[in-house]
């Protein structure tokens, strides 16, 4: 009975000295974690009000500042030099909100620490400035272009690439993206002297070079020469006319060139060939330009004629 009594207190006594140990680790586990979370959250907020905007006037800042955050005007007064104002502006903004010690960090450099020694428990809190390094000035200049409206300027060519002949003729074609344009001039190889039409509105009479096949150039319009008759032309499907004046109603070749601006960046298009109108007896040599391997053709063919014709 005296045995059994002498381990139970036995048992006791080591039940209470291993409360005691554990009380006391947790003791020593806990509560630096308690003050380091309680720190931390100062720091964070201390640099939450550091990224605020700063207020120029309460502060007696230059309206340079204006807009701008503690962190911001800081840096640029420290990088400028002004590193005293850097120091007070840093302590101004923090020494009312908060009872800890606290230091402030630039690129390795500190501008302000409000006690000389660090304590037991430190926190750190960090915010991202882009646009500031240690020796270079944080304000100068900087161009920006935008790209606001397109100006270019193309050329469509209406080729004749044989005989064509035998009557009046007219040719269609499209511009597409047109803004205006700029001019119109022709190189033809023609047989009598002809009025031309764009879009069936008069554009000049013109004089055939005589001499069969020989090509002349003619201007119909520029912007000083005629440019009434530029402005017929649309947007668009436009047509052109050759009303001839003589018995040798033909274009022996050549070509128009419409030379217009354009506010769209230059996209390639299928290219699609327009048979030229011909009212008289249709004679037609013509010819285009493939830039590659032709791999397949589709004729759509509409026409009125007393007599027979063949493709």
């Amino acid at each position: 009975m005296k045995g059994f009594v002498f381990s139970l207190d036995a048992i006791l006594a080591l039940g209470v000295t291993i409360g005691l140990i554990g009380l006391i680790g947790l003791h020593y586990t806990i509560v630096p974690q308690l003050r380091y979370s309680t720190i931390q959250s100062d720091a964070e907020d201390d640099m939450q009000i550091l990224s605020g905007e700063v207020n120029v006037t309460k502060f007696n800042l230059p309206q340079s500042f204006e807009g701008e955050t503690f962190l911001e005007a800081i840096g640029t007064m420290w990088l400028e030099g002004n590193k005293t104002r850097a120091m007070n502006l840093t302590r101004d903004a923090l020494e009312n909100f908060t009872t800890k010690c606290f230091e402030l960090v630039f690129d390795n450099e500190t501008i302000y620490k409000s006690c000389p020694n660090e304590g037991s428990t430190v926190a750190v809190a960090n915010r991202m400035v882009s646009g500031y390094r240690t020796g270079e000035k944080p304000t100068g200049y900087i161009a920006r272009i935008f790209l606001n409206k397109i100006r270019n300027v193309k050329s469509k060519f209406l080729y004749f690439g044989g005989y064509i002949g035998d009557g009046n003729i007219t040719r269609t074609f499209n511009l597409t993206s047109m803004d205006n344009v700029v001019s119109v001039d022709m190189e033809l190889a023609i047989g009598s002297n002809f009025s031309f039409y764009i879009n069936d509105n008069y554009a000049g009479y013109y004089i055939s070079p005589g001499a069969s096949m020989y090509s002349k150039t003619y201007i119909v319009c520029n912007t000083t020469e005629n440019p009434s008759y530029c402005s017929y032309l649309q947007n668009g499907i436009n047509k052109i006319g050759f009303n001839f004046s003589g018995n040798d109603s033909y274009i022996g070749g050549g070509y128009v060139k419409i030379k217009y601006n354009t506010t769209e960046f230059s996209v390639k298009e299928p290219e699609k060939y327009y048979f030229p109108g011909i009212h008289g007896i249709i004679n037609l040599y013509d010819s285009f330009y493939v830039p590659g391997k032709l791999n397949g053709m589709n004729i759509r063919l509409h026409y009125q004629s007393d007599y027979p014709v063949f493709l």
